[in-house]
């Protein structure tokens, strides 16, 4: 819209216009109300969001909208549930090689064993290469469940028993498989403990002992260091075989003994532990075509070579034998009749 103002003129004397306060064309009311309130909105705009504090500095006020936290009611917190514990497994190896196992039942065949709690494997090993010489040997590689299939027989069944062939004896124990053991009555003194039985208490001094407890653990005694008391301070032994002497101990082989025997080549014997429910028989010949025999010191470094942690010798020579399949299993050089032997079995009941 296009607004034309008009004003009036008037003539003065001398001819000049005039502005005499005659009535000038003025815009009308209600445009100037108009701008008016058009001013008053910008005006009110611009001072809404500002504040004058001091008279001469606008002040920006934050108009953004507080932050309301609601602290919800308070609930009962629940009981921390305990973590249930697995169920251990029961025998001396638990869980472990269960592949070794059999779910229940017997397999066997030339050169093992497995039932649902005792498990071997017999290997005839032939070499020359580890000392030089013509070797053969047996490992019977042994994990059990229940340490009551690792027992001990005496001749005839009775200490102090008559002499008698290994396998006799073997038989007489349903044995599944024996070795010779200390021929005890070789020496007269010594503690003699079997299958948890005391027979004789008496301590051999220059002796090291070696101890099996019903919880697996086999461990090995220097001489002069412990008696009967001493080695059954904190469990009742299961067996304790008093020959010697310890040939590794805590994985580290010994050597430098001050005996007769320690340098001779003889047929040996020795009982191996890796840990508990896992053992090892090892049967050297000699004196034989195939062998000749190891000193204490090779024996020593064989059995670190299978890796057990403790390892204690038992009476060599013409006594080392081993009895498996109703029949003994290496050649002698004099068949020797035996006191007592070391055998695997089906557990006793309990």
């Amino acid at each position: 819209m296009r607004v034309t103002y008009t004003q009036k003129r008037c003539d003065s004397g001398d001819g000049s216009s005039c502005h005499c306060g005659g009535t000038e064309n003025r815009p009308p009311v209600t445009f100037i109300r108009l701008g008016l309130v058009l001013m008053g909105l910008v005006l009110f705009v611009l001072l809404c969001g500002c504040e004058d504090k001091s008279g001469d500095e606008l002040v920006v006020v934050d108009k953004t909208p507080a932050i309301v936290h609601v602290t919800p009611d308070p609930t009962d917190t629940p009981a921390p549930t305990a973590t249930p514990m697995p169920t251990p497994i029961p025998g001396l190896l638990g869980g472990r090689y269960a592949e070794k196992f059999t779910g229940g039942g017997i397999e066997q065949d030339d050169w093992s064993y497995r039932s649902e709690q005792v498990s071997f494997t017999v290997e005839v090993v032939e070499e020359r290469e580890m000392f030089g010489k013509k070797n053969r040997y047996f490992v019977v590689d042994i994990y059990l469940q229940d340490i009551t299939a690792l027992r001990t027989g005496f001749s005839r069944q009775q200490y102090w028993g008559e002499l008698q062939n290994l396998k006799t004896i073997a038989r007489s124990y349903n044995a599944l498989l024996a070795i010779s053991g200390v021929h005890y009555q070789y020496v007269k003194r010594g503690i003699i403990l079997q299958d948890g039985v005391v027979y004789r208490e008496s301590v051999d001094r220059p002796r090291d002992l070696c101890v099996l407890y019903p919880d697996g653990v086999m461990a090995a005694f220097d001489a002069g260091t412990y008696d009967l008391e001493s080695i059954s301070a904190e469990q009742q032994p299961w067996q304790v075989w008093s020959f010697g002497p310890t040939l590794v101990e805590n994985g580290q082989a010994r050597s430098g003994w001050d005996i007769p025997i320690a340098a001779e080549t003889a047929p040996r014997v020795v009982l191996g532990y890796y840990e508990p429910g896992h053992y090892c028989f090892v049967l050297t010949e000699g004196r034989v075509a195939k062998a000749k025999g190891l000193t204490l010191d090779e024996m020593a470094q064989l059995m670190l070579h299978l890796g057990v942690k403790t390892a204690y010798n038992l009476d060599g020579g013409d006594t080392a034998q081993i009895y498996w399949q109703d029949a003994r299993l290496n050649a002698v050089y004099k068949n020797r009749d035996l006191w007592d032997i070391i055998y695997i079995a089906e557990p006793l009941e309990k």
